[in-house]
């Protein structure tokens, strides 16, 4: 793997103000840092805009990227989104109309500062994609650009809270636990003074659980229907560069901007998980920060740019990955760039595969009948929707992992052949409950059988006709549905065989149908696997090489070192099945300010066989912060758990200074569960 070379030597140096208050039109006051090259002449400007705290938890991030980018000519603003970090007020939920309406604000303030062009470009991941998307959707006049990585355009269909109307076991309450903790944390003293206590005070006893909104919209309504830019593509009219990865939850957005956008578009689809990828796992890594300074240089107008590599002759590059033995992390996934003149490509077509009684076979079958059911504990070995490829956090061989309901597998590959695309399972069935669900796993199966999992889908049936009005299934009453998977690029080995499990449940990513379901499929014309086929296009020369990776410094020092793992048991006296994620982020000093942070971060879920009422996730979270002499701990505590007709959630919020309790809450929460 090619680690990011570290640079110091840019063409500019670069001048960086800790701190500036950004005053908006009602009185509120965002803060800032502002990083802007030593130049006699005004520059544009990239702004980048979430809630994590720009003086410690993005901090190093933030030195990487933004040095980097000043130091070739850019002013780079960080801003904490209101409520957040030293920023004014608390922190009501995700991509407010409050949030968009202040970024509109903060952009106008950059353009008229007297260092500035007038042009302001926006970049960011996962939140920061987000709103960049949804702030140029607004189309603020000075907003030229946009860079956003690690985003999403649908919040409800392609978020950590819901997938194909599935509630996200392994994502919607870990999130919510994760915001919880940032919410509760002070703002610093040395920035806001005296008032910090009163304000840390404040958000404690008013930040709000997120978790209880998300729950109170279990279908897709206005409350998803705000921020998700799918409801007016449209609206964007500036151009706009997309990176996602395919070890990441949020890959298909790139294909989907592709599709939709008007505006000049560059989509860049790699190997990595949720991260920028100079950095992300698993690699190869590129000079990502190199495209974005060509990307922003042409279209903010940035003197010496390099307009001629900002060209491409294609508006997307894919890396086709290869087959590797299965392994829950990879530090590197072997595989070739490719690249497509437009999404859909014209050179992808759909190619069926049926489900036959013998597996998947390239002419329908006769119709017949099958049924199955899985124990509520299949999925325990599917890793994370998203994460940053930690141990234990990708697929593991799937022949460990518990069977399906139905498995359908192809005969040997004769001819080498690409998929790329988002693959799609046509099912004619029936169910014997009125609220189930349909996952669905495809896979690469090798010679000597170890099984690669390339994708997965997930549909609950009672939102067959769409996400906005879920109707119960008619117990027995056979059906027509379809399922789209996650999108993919790989090249299939001639010997290798393509393997479809279809299943009624992928405990803990989706949270289980309240009563164990039987699923009965129609084997025929009606039940396939449409599968995106790539031809070859000529001798598919070479696309050009990415730029090496490099950063600028990150400016701090490792006191701890990060820790990872991640473990299943199984009681074999009660059939209780526990996994555990647990991620230690290490403690981290930052040599500007001598400011010392350390997190940590723990997830179990539990079921137990044949129960899927005993599903449970718990999320414990600690954060701890030292300013001098000055100790700031957060320690939160989220739980999920279900009945037949309701899910219950309990969140716990403890503040310590200089190891004193200052506050603490409970707080308890009941919904009905909406055909979900």
């Amino acid at each position: 793997m090619t680690m990011a070379t570290v640079r110091s030597d840019f063409p500019f140096e670069v001048r960086t103000t800790e701190h500036v208050w950004i005053d908006l039109p009602d009185g509120a006051r965002l803060s800032a840092t502002l990083r802007l090259p030593i130049v006699d002449h005004r520059v544009p400007a990239i702004l980048e805009y979430v809630p994590y705290r720009k003086d410690d938890g993005t901090l190093a991030r933030d030195n990487r990227q933004h040095d980097y980018l000043a130091g070739h000519g850019f002013g780079c603003v960080r801003v904490d989104i209101r409520g957040s970090g030293d920023s004014d007020g608390v922190l009501a939920g995700e991509y407010l109309a409050t949030e968009l309406d202040d970024g509109v604000d903060v952009i106008a303030w950059i353009a008229a500062q007297p260092w500035c062009t007038g042009k302001v470009g926006m970049m960011g991941i996962s939140w920061g994609g987000f709103n960049c998307l949804q702030i140029a959707a607004k189309r603020p006049p000075a907003l030229a650009a946009v860079v956003s990585v690690a985003a999403t355009v649908d919040r409800y269909a392609t978020d950590v809270h819901y997938k194909g109307g599935c509630l996200l076991g392994t994502d919607m309450l870990p999130w919510s636990s994760t915001m919880l903790c940032f919410n509760a944390r002070p703002p610093n003293p040395r920035i806001v003074g005296e008032q910090w206590r009163r304000r840390w005070l404040e958000r404690l006893a008013e930040a709000p659980v997120f978790v209880h909104d998300w729950l109170a919209h279990q279908r897709r309504d206005a409350f998803w229907q705000h921020g998700s830019v799918c409801e007016d593509f449209a609206a964007i009219d500036v151009p706009v560069m997309s990176v996602g990865g395919f070890a990441d939850g949020y890959t298909d957005t790139v294909f989907h901007l592709a599709e939709h956008l008007q505006a000049p578009f560059r989509g860049i689809v790699g190997p990595w998980s949720h991260n920028y990828p100079a950095v992300g796992v698993p690699g190869p890594n590129i000079g990502f920060l190199h495209e974005v300074v060509d990307w922003f240089g042409v279209h903010l107008g940035l003197d010496h740019a390099e307009a001629d590599r900002a060209a491409w002759d294609d508006p997307l590059r894919v890396w086709v990955q290869e087959w590797v033995a299965p392994a829950t992390s990879h530090v590197e996934r072997p595989g070739r760039w490719v690249s497509e003149p437009a999404w859909p490509s014209p050179n992808v077509e759909f190619e069926p595969l049926f489900l036959a009684p013998t597996g998947l076979s390239a002419s329908a079958p006769s119709p017949t009948s099958t049924s199955g059911r899985n124990d509520v504990t299949s999925g325990l070995r599917q890793g994370s929707w998203w994460g940053y490829a930690e141990p234990g956090q990708l697929p593991a061989d799937q022949r460990l992992e518990e069977p399906a309901a139905f498995r359908f597998i192809g005969d040997p590959i004769e001819a080498a052949t690409t998929i790329l695309g988002c693959p799609r399972v046509h099912l004619r069935l029936a169910v014997d409950q009125p609220v189930a669900l349909v996952a669905i796993r495809l896979c690469d199966v090798a010679p000597d059988g170890m099984s690669l999992q390339l994708s997965r889908g997930l549909l609950n049936l009672c939102h067959r006709n769409g996400h906005a009005t879920p109707e119960a299934m008619v117990p027995g009453e056979l059906c027509d549905v379809v399922v789209g998977l996650d999108s993919v690029a790989h090249d299939l080995r001639v010997g290798h065989r393509l393997e479809l499990h279809v299943g009624t449940g992928l405990w803990p990513i989706a949270w289980p149908s309240p009563i164990d379901v039987e699923l009965t499929v129609q084997l025929g014309e009606r039940s396939r696997l449409d599968l995106p086929v790539r031809a070859a296009v000529g001798a598919d020369p070479p696309v050009p090489r990415f730029a090496e990776p490099e950063t600028a410094a990150d400016g701090a020092t490792e006191v701890i070192a990060p820790a990872h793992h991640r473990t299943l048991y199984e009681d074999m006296s009660t059939g209780t099945v526990v996994l555990t994620d647990h991620g230690d982020a290490g403690t981290i000093r930052f040599d500007a300010n001598g400011t010392e942070m350390s997190s940590s971060a723990t997830d179990v879920w539990e079921i137990t066989r044949g129960d899927p009422l005993s599903a449970s996730a718990t999320c414990d979270r600690s954060w701890t912060v030292r300013w001098g002499e000055v100790c700031a701990e957060v320690r939160t505590t989220s739980t999920m758990r279900c009945d037949a007709t309701h899910f219950h959630t309990t969140d716990s919020v403890v503040a310590l200074q200089d190891g004193q309790e200052i506050f603490a809450s409970r707080r308890q929460a009941t919904r009905s569960r909406d055909h979900v």
